[in-house]
Formats: C-alpha cells, sequence, structure tokens
C-alpha cells in the first residue's frame, strides 16, 4: 500500500473540526514532532500535530485534527517533519453549508431515483444489493425523506422538493403492497410481509409499527395534489394500527440472532 495524504474532497464546515489524514506501510514514516499546516495566500494559518493512530487495513496512520473555527475559504495542506516537506497538497475547502449543498441532491433523489429503476420489486428501492426489500429499510427511508421536508425546506430547491415528495410516495406504496402481499397470503389484515421477495410469510410487528409512522408522517408532509395517495396511506395506516392494537403478538427469539447483536 502506497503512502499518502488524505482529507475530505468536498471540504469542511467551518463550525466542525477538519480532520487530515497520513498513511504509510512503515510504522515510523512520521516522527512524533510531524505536523500538518494549511497554507493559504499569506502563509501558514493554522497548524496540527500528526498524531499516531496505529495499523489498521495493513497500514499506519496518523491524523492532525484542527478545531472548528477556521475561516472560509480554500487552502493548501503541508506535512512537515524536521525539515523535510513530506506531503503538499491543494485543494482544501472551508465553507457553510458545504456538504449539505454538495451532497443533499445526490442523496435525497439522485441516488433513490436511480434505485428506484433497478429496484428487484418494481416498486421502492433497491437494498444493499440483493433482491431483498426490507420493509424497515424502506420505512426508514420515507422517514428520512419525511424529517428534510420538515426541518430543511427552505433550504431546498422547490424542484428538489417535488421530486422528495415523489420517492415518498414511492417508498409508501412499497409498503402498500406489502400490506396486500401479506392478506393475500391468508396473514391477518393489516399485517405487512417482510419484503416481496423472500421473507413473504415473516410478519413482525415491528415492520408494521414502523410502516404507520412512515404512511402517517408521509401523509401528514405531503402537499396539495397527493390526496389520492395520502387518502391511500391513512387507511393503510389504520389498518396495520388495528392489527397492532388488537391481534399482533410478540415475535420472541423468531429471526432473532443474539450473537449478530452483541448479546
Amino acid at each position: 500500500m502506497a503512502k499518502g495524504l488524505l482529507f475530505s474532497q468536498i471540504g469542511y464546515d467551518p463550525s466542525f473540526p477538519a480532520k487530515i489524514a497520513v498513511r504509510a506501510e512503515a510504522a515510523d514514516f512520521l516522527s512524533k514532532d510531524a505536523r500538518c499546516e494549511l497554507l493559504a495566500e499569506s502563509g501558514t494559518v493554522a497548524q496540527a500535530n500528526c498524531v499516531a493512530e496505529g495499523e489498521q487495513w495493513k497500514a499506519h496512520w496518523w491524523t492532525a485534527t484542527f478545531p472548528a473555527g477556521l475561516a472560509e475559504g480554500e487552502y493548501s495542506v503541508r506535512v512537515v517533519d524536521g525539515d523535510e516537506v513530506v506531503f503538499s497538497e491543494e485543494g482544501l475547502r472551508v465553507r457553510s453549508g458545504i456538504l449539505w449543498n454538495a451532497t443533499v441532491e445526490m442523496m435525497a433523489v439522485e441516488m433513490l431515483e436511480a434505485r428506484a429503476r433497478v429496484a428487484p420489486a418494481n416498486s421502492g428501492w433497491q437494498d444493499a444489493g440483493g433482491v431483498w426489500q426490507e420493509s424497515n429499510t424502506q420505512s426508514a427511508t420515507i422517514l428520512g425523506l419525511c424529517d428534510l421536508i420538515e426541518f430543511a425546506s427552505a433550504r431546498l430547491r422547490p424542484e428538489t422538493t417535488q421530486r422528495i415528495f415523489w420517492q415518498i410516495v414511492h417508498g409508501c406504496e412499497y409498503l402498500l403492497r406489502t400490506q396486500e402481499k401479506a392478506a393475500g397470503r391468508g396473514h391477518p389484515a393489516g399485517a405487512l410481509s417482510h419484503d416481496l421477495l423472500g421473507h413473504e410469510d415473516d410478519i413482525l410487528p415491528a415492520d408494521a409499527l414502523k410502516a404507520v409512522v412512515a404512511w402517517r408522517r408521509a401523509a401528514r408532509f405531503l402537499p396539495a395534489g397527493f390526496d389520492a395517495q395520502r387518502n391511500r396511506f391513512n387507511a393503510a395506516a389504520d389498518r396495520a394500527l388495528q392489527w397492532l392494537t388488537t391481534g399482533a403478538e410478540p415475535m420472541g427469539d423468531k429471526g432473532f440472532t443474539r450473537r449478530q447483536r452483541g448479546l
């Protein structure tokens, strides 16, 4: 493994620390006196010691941490050990909201739209590369999108917000299909199949509970023009909640792996 200098290709928000890493094969690549410097046109503006972090992934690592409060701008990075400049690189950016601005549309809509196109069940989102699209992961994604609408709508472009609404609908429709699948296989009305391709007869109260919250929040935040979807999702939540409060039973250890959870 070659030696290298690593820092965020996106950049750092000034309200958070900036951490920079050095990687090398040899444990003595840097001495205890090595330091990392940030430079602007005016010269060195900050420096931090390179702290040895030990061996991981067949390499030795050092980190230099710059506290929150760096001025916005673009810096060069230099690692100095004694009189030797070990690394020198340009392009470390510090800017308020830089991570949000660079990733929100990619994560909230572009990635989900791509996962929707290749979803094995032709509904919902592709999960971890297999055919499973487990109910709980779909609910969690819907809830994350609802968080964006509730807490950060002012930071979204109108067209991005509209795309998020359609992804919320897309995920909720998948959950609705799992409820219909469970009913079609003879399970109690309101229950949900864990997914559509592999766990159709796994009926977990926790899945129904998460789906109720996802459907209710979706119905709360979907705007005018989504009345039909909002009515369907509220009705599905009513069915699931009815089953949860009258017929659902604890699963015990069914499908529960204690070792996997460190118990």
